[in-house]
């Protein structure tokens, strides 16, 4: 075993023309996989790769070397661009439906117990290029249905005034922009909760975005919408 990985470092580090291959293999495999893992491991091997060949004397791995961090470094900066302005709805969603479409995270943002559920349908309605704006739709189905409880306490929330002086840990209510507004809402058997910013970042992924979950008496299913504005 010793002797193998003897043999690898050798092949890998000592050979120009390993190199050579290896700075042609690396930015072919990125750009037909677009995976970052891969420039995170050819920055790994042509580093380190440049110092042995310089003080080996062998200038065409050194040089190999050198070429491939600097194709590395702008591939890693192409690729940070295209995350940040040309997001890819598919990890989009992944990511903010991990964040979202789960009960804890339901809970502590609503302030209010809900029953276990399985996501019906979860899909991107919505995505906007540079400025990252998107929306996504989901249903959910409760596996019992949410308790009277629950809806009494609703009943009572949604007939609360707006106080001079909220609670910044309120549940209840949702700084705006000149004053606090209620997140819950009621419109005949229908409650709906309501943050479309979050100005003290505790509750939602960032300032601007939004989040809104439909609940209805004596049905299993509820509207969950959230996204970036």
């Amino acid at each position: 075993m010793k002797t193998f990985i003897k043999n690898t470092f050798n092949y890998l580090f000592q050979s120009s023309w390993a190199t050579v291959l290896l700075s042609l293999a690396f930015p072919f495999l990125f750009i037909e996989t677009e995976n970052g893992w891969i420039l995170f491991f050819s920055l790994l091997y042509f580093f380190p790769a440049a110092i042995i060949h310089y003080k080996g004397k062998r200038w065409i791995g050194y040089i190999s070397s050198l070429l491939s961090l600097m194709v590395t470094v702008l591939l890693t900066l192409l690729l940070g661009m295209s995350m940040a302005y040309f997001p890819n709805p598919f990890d989009v969603h992944e990511d903010y439906a991990a964040r979202y479409e789960n009960r804890e995270k339901i809970e502590s943002i609503t302030g209010i117990s809900i029953p276990e559920f399985t996501v019906e349908s979860s899909k991107i309605t919505h995505i906007g290029q540079f400025d990252f704006e998107f929306t996504t739709d989901a249903v959910l189905k409760f596996k019992t249905l949410p308790s009277e409880k629950t809806f009494r306490y609703l009943d009572s929330i949604c007939e609360l005034e707006v106080l001079d002086s909220v609670d910044t840990s309120s549940k209840i209510f949702a700084p705006g922009i000149e004053s606090y507004y209620p997140c819950w809402s009621k419109e005949k058997n229908k409650y709906q909760f309501s943050i479309v910013s979050d100005l003290l970042k505790v509750r939602l992924h960032k300032e601007d975005a939004f989040f809104t979950l439909t609940l209805e008496k004596n049905s299993p299913y509820a509207e969950l919408r959230y996204g970036n504005y």
